[in-house]
């Protein structure tokens, strides 16, 4: 059943559902296509800038001090604990609990393989390019149908620019090209012709 048909109807395990995408941190994979809603005790973002600076000596007076020129923030990272949760309607006790096992298999195989993540924060915030960094996950008796864990998550900020398949070279010369094409004799040109008259008058 459709989950908006199963909320019309009043289902408990489709507002269960609902509850936990909306109020609790979420991972999301693409492929395998896969989404766990954590449930956490804790969690902390933190960022950290790298900020350049150099030392300035005022000319006449020797007056010293420093100058921060550049500032380059770095990614984000969150780390967090809680529980792997299962399906607290099918999965009653720690009896039988293939869901949490099955969810515990996905973040284990994220982190061993660096795959990248989608991550959703509990402010609603979408971070589309992640990896889990780091995680911990523990097994208590008294947990029936969670699995206690501990993780970090890190944002992967990537710089994209274009660089052309064209060496220096051969772009100097398409553009040459491109300039005798329409008729213009470039300076190069002039060059080449004013050496080959000038070799013939001394006999080359």
């Amino acid at each position: 059943m459709e989950l908006s048909k199963a909320l019309k109807l009043g289902s408990k395990r489709a507002v269960e559902i609902v509850k936990s995408v909306l109020q609790n941190p979420m991972l999301i994979s693409k492929s395998p296509s896969w989404g766990i809603s954590l449930e956490v005790d804790t969690i902390t973002q933190t960022g950290q800038a790298d900020v350049s600076e150099r030392a300035v000596i005022v000319p006449g007076s020797g007056v010293k001090s420093f100058l921060n020129d550049n500032v380059a923030p770095g990614a984000w990272t969150w780390q967090m604990s809680g529980w792997i949760p299962g399906d607290p309607l099918a999965e009653p006790t720690n009896l039988y609990t293939p869901v949490v096992m099955m969810n515990v298999c996905y973040l284990r195989a994220a982190y061993k393989n660096g795959s990248r993540i989608i991550f959703k924060d509990v402010d609603q915030m979408i971070y589309k390019n992640c990896v889990i960094q780091s995680l911990s996950i523990d097994t208590k008796s008294e947990c029936k149908n969670k699995k206690p864990f501990s993780m970090t998550i890190k944002e992967i900020v990537e710089l994209k620019a274009t660089i052309s398949d064209k060496t220096d070279l051969e772009a100097l010369s398409e553009a040459k090209s491109k300039i005798e094409d329409k008729g213009i004799t470039t300076a190069t040109t002039i060059g080449e012709s004013n050496f080959s008259k000038i070799g013939k008058a001394i006999g080359l």
